[in-house]
């Protein structure tokens, strides 16, 4: 009689454990897309779930280079959240570890790439560049999937010898990963040169410079020999077998300290013009302090060479 009566519940028992889903897990799991998603856990049991319960978003995935983990107990709240009449028979680990299927960009493909793309930009001024890497460039790891390397432009204005150039890892037009890349850059071309000590206030004669050949990028702000500069006046002092820079030369409208300049004061029909002495250097335009010969000070704007307006 009472195995009569156990036989039902035998039998309850063997039926529902015939009705619960045998829910496997993987050891590891690889994923490729920024989420994590139940299917890509199991290894059984995701079509008896349905495609509903397979696809729930259980959390991001974890950065390239790092690990997460998930486990049964965190898995199963899910399931019954999306079908809480499910019946789950847990087998296999009893955590999953989670990691990114990634692509490894190489150093040197980054390098290669800021090389070839810093001289092609650097070529129309400076013809013979020279740009190579100053410093070894690690490997980035990036997820899986097709991507492009962009360099960005240069800023405006001279290029330094050594730099950071900037090179963006993209995928569908977005920025992956930044990677700063140092590089070292030269440029072999003539440049002007002092033959002998300069004084200032010098008029330059071929007697005073000569073009040499010499890195462009190693000086800064050197006078290419393009630079017309026979004629011109030196702005500072500048030693024998030292290269001219910008600074060190006048332009042809400029005004230099001691310079005798004439002033035109006045506005209308009445104007009075005198002469004076510059206080100080400035180019057309600026603003320059004159000492007239009365001994008064007026103050005015550089009207091409020699002149001075004042308002």
């Amino acid at each position: 009689m009472r195995l009569q009566n156990m036989w039902p519940a035998a039998m309850l028992i063997a039926l529902q454990a015939s009705a619960a889903v045998p829910t496997c897990l993987k050891d590891t799991v690889d994923v490729t897309g920024p989420e994590i998603r139940l299917g890509d856990l199991l290894s059984s049991g995701a079509e008896q779930l349905g495609a509903d319960v397979a696809g729930t978003r259980v959390g991001m995935a974890p950065r390239p280079g790092n690990v997460g983990r998930v486990g049964r107990a965190d898995l199963e709240r899910l399931i019954l959240a999306r079908s809480p009449s499910a019946q789950i028979r847990w087998c296999g680990a009893e955590q999953v570890v989670v990691r990114v299927a990634i692509d490894r960009v190489s150093g040197h493909e980054i390098s290669r790439k800021v090389v070839e793309e810093l001289a092609r930009q650097l070529r129309p001024s400076y013809p013979n560049v020279v740009v190579r890497p100053d410093g070894e460039i690690p490997d980035v790891a990036i997820r899986t999937g097709a991507y492009a390397l962009s360099v960005r432009p240069l800023g405006a204005g001279r290029p330094q010898a050594r730099m950071l150039a900037w090179v963006d890892i993209m995928r569908r037009g977005a920025v992956v990963r930044s990677v700063a890349v140092p590089v070292a850059v030269s440029a072999q071309g003539r440049a002007w040169f002092a033959i002998h000590d300069l004084p200032v206030g010098a008029v330059l004669g071929k007697e005073d410079v000569e073009p040499r050949v010499t890195d462009l990028l190693a000086h800064d702000d050197v006078l290419a020999e393009s630079e017309p500069v026979l004629g011109r006046r030196s702005a500072l002092a500048v030693r024998a077998e030292q290269p001219l820079h910008t600074r060190d030369v006048a332009r042809k409208d400029e005004v230099m300290l001691g310079d005798t300049v004439r002033v035109l004061a006045g506005t209308g029909a009445v104007r009075i013009e005198m002469t004076g002495i510059a206080a100080n250097r400035a180019g057309q335009g600026q603003r320059v302090s004159v000492r007239t010969g009365n001994g008064n000070a007026v103050e005015g704007r550089v009207q091409g060479t020699g002149w001075v307006v004042v308002e």
